[in-house]
This record gives structure tokens, C-alpha cells and sequence, in this order.
């Protein structure tokens, strides 16, 4: 199961929360010139950023202000990261930051608009089911682009490995690719 931050009750004084919707990972052995050889991990992961806020306020009569003037925004993105790890003789994982990247980036979200059947903005409450759709075509397009970018990534990591210094060769491990 990833681990998932819950996206549920954002509040509108401007929220920023991220969501891991899969990961998928490979093991690869690294062969050294001198007959060293070390295992590595490296794990993909697609995510959704929400960033959600309220502007304005509702009418108030009495003190000269009578228009609800509330606006929901959000701004919602979807991100493919890769991480790098070398796996230690004790199991431990070591990252290799040289080997962290993102990989996919897309923004499929916007915000509320103004609504010509009632007059006004949409508050956050009544944009929810629109920023819930929204929200759930990036989970879906994040998840879609890990596939591929994982397809078209790994090629690479094979590579940015061989150019390591003394590396002789790159063996993908075979049945090591479990999804969570």
C-alpha cells in the first residue's frame, strides 16, 4: 500500500498536500572494474500535489459588503519521480542523490469559475465535486504515466550506472519489479 498523505478535508486557508498514488521499483547488480559489486534499488514513484485555497468572503449587509465574493482555487499536479538507492551489505538503503530526478510533470486542474446560474464564485464547498473530479483524473493520469515513463526511464538508469566511475556492467535483476 503507498504511503498516502489523505487529501480529505482541505481546508480553505491554503492547503498543500501531496498524495503517492503507485510505485514500482527494480533491483540492479553493479559490476566493477577492480571485482567489486554492489546491488541498487531504484524506485518510481507517481504522485498528486494539491495546492488549495479561499479567497474573498461572504456578504455581509449590514457592514456595506453585499456580494459573496468567495473564490475556491486549486491548483493540482501530477509528478513521476525516480530515487536511487544502493542496498548495503546489512540490508540498509543508501540514496544516491546524483540518481534522483523528476521525470513527469503535468498540471490537469485548475479552479472554480464564475457560476452564471447563481450569480457569483464558487466557495470551496460548492466547487467540491468539480476539484473531486479533477483530483481524481490527476490520480488516474499519475498513475498512467508511471507506467510509461518507467518503460522509457530504465534504459536511462542503466546508462547513468554504466557511466559511473570503474563500473564494468549493469544486470537488471530478474522479478523485481512489485508494485505497491
Amino acid at each position: 500500500m503507498p504511503a498516502s498523505i489523505a487529501l480529505a478535508s482541505l481546508a480553505c486557508a491554503g492547503v498543500l498536500v501531496g498524495e503517492e498514488i503507485r510505485e514500482t521499483r527494480q533491483a540492479y547488480r553493479v559490476f566493477f572494474t577492480d571485482g567489486g559489486r554492489e546491488r541498487y534499488e531504484v524506485l518510481w514513484g507517481g504522485a498528486v500535489i494539491v495546492d488549495k485555497s479561499e479567497s474573498g468572503g461572504p456578504a455581509a449587509p449590514l457592514h456595506g459588503k453585499f456580494v459573496d465574493d468567495r473564490r475556491c482555487h486549486w491548483t493540482i499536479r501530477t509528478v513521476v519521480s525516480r530515487r536511487v538507492y544502493r542496498i548495503g551489505d546489512d540490508g540498509e538503503r543508501h540514496e544516491r542523490r546524483d540518481g534522483a530526478a523528476v521525470l513527469d510533470a503535468a498540471s490537469p486542474g485548475g479552479g472554480a469559475s464564475y457560476r452564471f446560474e447563481s450569480g457569483r464564485t464558487e466557495n470551496c464547498n460548492d466547487a467540491e465535486p468539480r476539484f473531486r473530479a479533477n483530483l481524481e483524473d490527476a490520480r488516474r493520469s499519475a498513475s498512467a504515466a508511471l507506467e510509461s515513463v518507467v518503460r522509457t526511464d530504465q534504459e536511462k538508469v542503466v546508462k547513468m550506472m554504466k557511466a559511473w566511475p570503474r563500473v564494468a556492467r549493469v544486470e537488471r535483476e530478474a522479478g523485481s519489479n512489485p508494485e505497491r
